[in-house]
């Protein structure tokens, strides 16, 4: 834990305290319930001291929802700009694939998150969720995959639903499905899962090369 700083910041440290603390919110509300986070502990992880979160805060609440706004808020960001490039490219389901799948890997909370406090959390925070990125997923997703080859019967919305299913799942239930189908979250994993999503929704050819154990 770092040294606990005292007092004020200079005017020239208050844009480094502040992303210290919003660093340290991540850890915790990431992880958490609400209810079970402390500012105290916010603070001792920051190395700063507890009187500067309502400095810069206000309270609880209001670092709840800069943490939104800054991690959660630039996820989404970056989700939504690889949905918009993914369509104008020239595979546009590997490229989608293949980009949320490395943004679940860099952010490993996202989704445990996402389904913790959004979807059976707080109505304000699905509020959030959806303005900010369920709304625009529900239109662009299934653009692209009206952009591969016809397949017949094949809805495109109900075809975006279930690719979102096939990437999100695995990983809001990967402390079962890992014991269970002996699963190692790594990258040889997230290659494996994106071949076999793409399987599915292009309806091409097996792969004999998915037999080998994950």
């Amino acid at each position: 834990m770092a040294e606990i700083k005292k007092g004020r910041p200079h005017r020239n440290q208050e844009k480094d305290t502040r992303q210290l603390i919003l660093d340290a919110a991540e850890s915790f509300f990431s992880k958490n319930p609400y209810d079970r986070v402390s500012l105290r502990e916010i603070a001792e992880h920051a190395g700063v001291n507890a009187a500067l979160i309502p400095y810069y805060f206000k309270s609880k609440k209001g670092l709840y929802y800069a943490f939104l706004e800054t991690s959660l808020g630039l996820i989404l960001k970056k989700m939504q700009k690889l949905l918009e490039s993914a369509v104008k490219e020239e595979e546009p389901l590997e490229v989608y694939v293949t980009g949320m799948l490395s943004v679940f890997s860099e952010k490993p909370w996202l989704l445990q998150f996402i389904f913790r406090e959004i979807l059976v959390g707080q109505q304000d925070l699905q509020r959030f969720y959806v303005n900010a990125f369920a709304r625009h997923t529900g239109n662009f997703l299934p653009q692209l995959i009206e952009s591969l080859p016809k397949k017949t019967g094949l809805n495109p919305r109900y075809a975006a639903l279930s690719l979102l299913s096939m990437l999100v799942f695995p990983y809001i239930a990967e402390s079962l499905a890992g014991p269970a189908f002996g699963i190692t979250y790594d990258e040889e994993f997230r290659t494996r899962l994106a071949k076999h999503i793409l399987l599915v929704i292009k309806g091409e050819q097996y792969d004999s090369s998915l037999e080998s154990s994950p």
